[in-house]
């Protein structure tokens, strides 16, 4: 093999290695090294068609648009990401002008039921997934 193919080819997978690394699941927020936990986001109540940005630890992990409740489930929308443990930080957005924040102390899985009452945001967290239905 001569040396401009072994070039390409090594250029070829340093290209490869970036993108996988850059292209990552947005979802993926685990630390290097560190316990991993899931981190389930439940959208709940009061969502009537608006649309709702995720972020976790700063990261926008999920941009959904028109979420409304499904009334008879008492759902919306859920997330799922991975976060290492400790402290995290989950922020929800509704449109464009309204946020509220969550301070969670991960030490395993997490679930976390998000309801709306106009603009108030309440959370609940659980040890346990939420039962629908």
């Amino acid at each position: 093999m001569g040396s401009t193919s072994s070039a390409l080819i090594v250029i070829g997978l340093v290209v490869a290695l970036v993108l996988t690394a850059c292209s990552g699941d947005d979802a993926d927020l685990g630390g290097d090294g560190a316990d991993v936990h899931r981190l389930v986001i439940d959208l709940q109540d009061g969502f009537d068609g608006i649309d709702v940005e995720i972020l976790v630890n700063g990261r926008s992990v999920a941009r959904l648009d028109g979420v409304e409740t499904d009334e008879m489930l008492g759902v919306a929308e859920s997330v799922e990401v991975e976060v290492p443990s400790g402290a995290t930080e989950l922020v929800v957005r509704i449109g464009p002008e309204f946020e509220a924040a969550a301070a969670l102390q991960v030490d395993a899985d997490r679930f976390v039921g998000v309801s709306r009452a106009g603009d108030e945001l309440s959370f609940a967290v659980a040890t346990d997934p939420f039962g629908y239905g």
